[in-house]
């Protein structure tokens, strides 16, 4: 994921990236809609160091669900992609 990210970003220079982990049949956004690629490489750190364990069945739909939120406020002209990825 950090390659994946820090390759995105060097792709993608003024892209944005937000990351949404699913555990237990709930989604929850790690890393909020930004830049800073050091921001979700910490966020992703700190899920391999077990502070945010992904355990239990996951769910598409919340995950997607908690996506299309995120999105939702983006301005009308920007594009918006959703990439799904299992670690």
């Amino acid at each position: 994921m950090q390659d994946f990210v820090e390759e995105y970003f060097y792709l993608n220079p003024i892209s944005q990236l937000g990351l949404v982990i699913t555990r237990s049949k709930r989604a929850e956004l790690i890393s909020e809609l930004a830049g800073n690629p050091r921001q979700h490489i910490d966020s992703i750190k700190r899920l391999g160091q077990g502070e945010s364990e992904c355990i239990g069945e996951p769910s598409l739909q919340n995950s997607l669900e908690l996506t299309i939120q995120t999105l939702r406020h983006m301005p009308a002209h920007a594009s918006r992609e959703v990439s799904i990825g299992m670690v």
